[in-house]
């Protein structure tokens, strides 16, 4: 048996489906103030300054690096490795907390600073920004100090990818940077 609609009803059944209804205005509500502020966490400002003086203590600073193992790889090691188009140092890129330390005594600079690592001096905050660095300790503002040291010989492997071939080409290029050292500050607000 069959039940027959009015048309009347199917029409009212569609329009309303193609019609939005119109969502339900919410009543005005009185906002109230938290009972407790909301505590915002301090923004940290990073300074990197670089560390002057690295090439009168290179055997210090190697004395603080581990030979990279990656740099003996081969040309087909690099590839399988996905160590492409990047720079491979014979030594590892150090990376560990740093020590400011003024050096008031010191018969060129005063002012100076040095920059220690593992116990070791690897060189000075430039003159430039030492009565920054100064204000800094004196204020108790430094949080962390971090340092990074790279450079030396390396060896790239460059890709080249050629669109009618649908092949790549490899060249292994060789070349060396004198050792650098990057201090990073970290600082309270």
């Amino acid at each position: 048996m069959f039940y027959v609609y009015p048309i009347r009803a199917i029409y009212k059944y569609f329009v309303s489906k193609s019609k939005p209804t119109p969502a339900p205005t919410p009543s005005p509500t009185k906002v109230e103030a938290a009972s407790e502020p909301v505590a915002e966490t301090p923004k940290k400002k990073i300074e990197n300054h670089r560390v002057a003086g690295t090439s009168f203590r290179l055997d210090s600073i190697k004395d603080l690096m581990f030979e990279n193992p990656a740099y003996d790889f081969s040309k087909k090691e690099l590839i399988d490795d996905g160590r492409t188009d990047e720079r491979i140092y014979e030594f590892a890129v150090y990376e560990d907390s740093a020590v400011l330390e003024p050096e008031p005594d010191n018969p060129e600079d005063p002012k100076a600073i040095k920059v220690l690592t593992s116990g070791v001096h690897i060189g000075y905050i430039k003159a430039g920004s030492c009565a920054h660095i100064h204000k800094l300790l004196r204020e108790e503002r430094i949080e962390k100090a971090t340092i990074e040291i790279k450079g030396g010989k390396y060896k790239i492997l460059l890709e080249d990818y050629d669109d009618y071939t649908d092949k790549s080409s490899y060249s292994l290029e060789r070349d060396s940077i004198p050792f650098s050292a990057v201090l990073t500050l970290t600082l309270k607000q």
